[in-house]
């Protein structure tokens, strides 16, 4: 598979992520494995993000927050703004399962802000809604969003993006109490349903009965209803929570009513669903709805029972919400402090002890790391092997202790002189390979180009002021270059054809520069 075919796959599918599934799970897995394993580290990063949001929707809020905290950190260092976006949706959407509206606004605004102009319509569709979603309807900057996000669904023809905005939008009317609002959104929920040949969810059947409940169309609400619990419709079930809220409706209407004995086997469904799934929050709505129902035959003693029942669990969901809240900003924590930890390890392991600079190891893994990128990229790829000459002169005549000064300001003269105007910091390596011997690589820069930076660096320390360290004796450096236009070669090859010119540029006289003979 190659990186053109894995970019595609996972493009496709954050652009189409209403229709993710347990094989699309399996999928980006796999993708994350193969990019991870041929150091893709972008497209591994992406597809980490899919899995974060497969956790989101399995409810492990835990890991999703972790998952898409560390892609968040990554894309900042290395400038990724679109990685930086998706991971601010992620984790709008972690706020929002558990109520956090303040983090889902800040974080969904952020994900729509910085989503570049030419990222898929799916995705831009997914970041605007939860923008939305976080503001609500009825508040300026949400139906802004809203009206946004159904225009570019409208025009991609995403069915199940327009039915969650028209449900929202209904939903929101149904509480506020606007009976033509909440009739004029579920109508457009309904006929965008039967546009697209999508059933709807229990979640929205709940929707559209509550708008039949406020103009006191009871039969129609049943109707609407009555597939869900007999399951002899085209009703998507979704969310556990869903059925048990159409069950809840259901009895709320045979209650007003006066149909006490069927509201009463509704609410006992109600209470067992949410029993057997633990479901807290479910469980104090049917404690909410059982004490109306006692209240309106006039029994309030059950009916007091009832509420306080219903307030006991209320504030047992408000304490776990809050639990989970701080859980997930201890992860978050530990996640940031393990990831400031690896940084300064990983420094330890790759800088070099005497001079600060990259070590052998770093530069061996950053020089193959960068030719996948020439490679793939058909960009240029420079090594340059700079050799301090005479250097045994130094050790023996004034000391290894001098020697170990010479060899610490050469590499702060090196870092220094092979800074290339106008490129970015992380296209450029500096390294020490061992004894007196320093290493250059140099990114998308021409062989022309390459021989300057070298022969500015030769310079540099020829026309250092050595004295104070080294007296009389001189110090230059002799430096071979080769580069690979396109990036077609191999690592190995590049650094065999830098010290060759290295040895070139020795047996010419030391203190110059020698790049690739002219081909």
């Amino acid at each position: 598979m190659t990186y053109a075919d894995t970019e595609a796959l996972l493009s496709a599918m954050e652009a189409a992520r209403s229709q993710y599934d347990d094989e699309a799970a399996a999928v980006a897995q796999h993708l994350a494995s193969v990019a991870k394993g041929r150091g893709w580290v972008p497209l591994e990063r992406r597809a980490t993000l899919i899995n974060a949001d497969f956790a989101m929707r399995s409810g492990d809020a835990g890991t999703a927050s972790v998952l898409a905290k560390e892609v968040a950190a990554w894309a900042r260092d290395a400038g990724d703004v679109y990685l930086e976006a998706r991971s601010a949706f992620v984790l709008s959407t972690v706020a929002l399962a558990i109520g956090d509206l303040a983090s889902t606004r800040t974080e969904g605004l952020h994900s729509v802000r910085l989503l570049p102009a030419d990222a898929p319509v799916g995705v831009r569709i997914d970041h605007v809604l939860v923008a939305a979603v976080g503001f609500g309807a009825g508040t300026t900057e949400g139906d802004r969003r809203y009206d946004e996000v159904l225009e570019l669904a409208t025009e991609a023809g995403d069915g199940e993006a327009m039915l969650v905005i028209h449900n929202n939008r209904a939903w929101h009317a149904v509480l506020t109490g606007d009976r033509d609002g909440a009739r004029s959104h579920a109508g457009e929920l309904l006929r965008a349903s039967e546009l697209y040949g999508l059933p709807l969810k229990a979640i929205m059947v709940d929707t559209v009965a509550r708008m039949h409940v406020m103009h006191e169309e009871f039969d129609a609400a049943l109707a609407v209803l009555s597939p869900v619990f007999d399951g002899d419709g085209p009703v998507r079930l979704g969310e556990p929570t869903a059925r048990i809220d159409c069950l809840l409706a259901a009895a709320e209407i045979h209650r007003r009513r006066a149909d006490f004995a069927a509201a009463a086997t509704l609410l006992d469904r109600a209470e067992e669903e949410a029993r057997r799934g633990g479901l807290l929050a479910s469980t104090a709505a049917v404690h909410e709805e059982r004490a109306v129902w006692h209240a309106a035959q006039g029994d309030f003693a059950a009916a007091f029972a009832e509420y306080v029942a219903f307030h006991s669990t209320s504030q047992r969901v408000s304490s776990e919400e809050a639990q989970t809240q701080a859980q997930l900003v201890h992860a978050a924590y530990e996640v940031e402090q393990a990831s400031r930890d690896a940084v300064r390890f990983r420094e330890l392991a790759y800088r070099d002890a005497l001079t600060g600079l990259w070590n052998r190891r770093f530069l061996d893994e950053e020089l193959a790391r960068r030719y996948a990128v020439a490679s793939r990229e058909g960009t240029s790829l420079t090594t340059a092997i700079v050799d301090v000459d005479h250097f045994k002169r130094i050790n023996d005549e004034l000391s290894h202790e001098c020697g170990d000064e010479v060899l610490r300001a050469l590499g702060r003269l090196l870092e220094d002189a092979a800074a290339v105007e106008g490129a970015a910091d992380r296209s450029i390596a500096v390294g020490r390979l061992g004894g007196e011997e320093f290493a250059i690589v140099l990114s998308g820069v021409s062989a022309d180009v390459a021989v300057v930076v070298c022969e500015r660096v030769r310079l540099a320390v020829q026309d250092h002021d050595w004295s104070p360290l080294t007296g009389a004796v001189p110090v230059t450096v002799s430096i071979g270059v080769s580069t690979a236009p396109t990036g077609v070669t191999s690592p190995g090859a590049l650094m065999s054809d830098a010290d060759r010119n290295l040895y070139a540029a020795k047996r010419s006289g030391r203190n110059r520069v020698m790049g690739d003979p002219a081909r």
